[in-house]
């Protein structure tokens, strides 16, 4: 097996428009202004967004992605950006699963981001799940007020 060395263009995140009919005008003119970030590649099948095919994509607010980037000194001794997100991730997998359970396709959980500036560290996000006309099911985490689209 050959390593590959990742670099900082692995990471680069570009705009997204999404053809979900339900949210369509909403996505879109975020995704127009900037303000969805493309995560899909930091998505595992276990995570169970999918629970077809594990395929998902994946979709952060520019707000929360600047909370990911924002780490403060003290928690970069254990965290990086990738890891942060990764959290994220797993922790909207979790809450995707709980809102599954009652018949429902968005759900909002706490998180604990430490940021460089002294901010509160708590912060409610909210994840949507949806299905696209076409079949593709993509998945959209945000600060709570910023995702309520509905």
């Amino acid at each position: 097996m050959k390593l590959t060395p990742k670099t900082q263009s692995d990471t680069t995140l570009k705009k997204a428009a999404i053809t979900n009919p339900v949210y369509l005008d909403a996505y879109r003119e975020l995704a127009h202004q900037g303000q969805l970030m493309n995560i899909s590649s930091w998505v595992r099948a276990e995570m169970g967004f999918n629970e077809t095919n594990g395929r998902v994509k994946a979709l952060i607010t520019a707000d929360l992605w600047r909370l990911l980037v924002s780490i403060s000194p003290w928690a970069r001794r254990w965290q990086t950006t990738h890891s942060r997100g990764r959290d994220v991730l797993w922790m909207a997998s979790y809450a995707l699963q709980q809102a599954r359970r009652v018949g429902r396709q968005s759900y909002s959980f706490q998180a604990f981001l430490p940021t460089d500036d002294d901010e509160e560290a708590f912060f409610t996000l909210r994840v949507e799940y949806a299905t696209t006309k076409s079949g593709r099911t993509m998945v959209l985490i945000g600060l709570a007020e910023q995702t309520d689209l509905a």
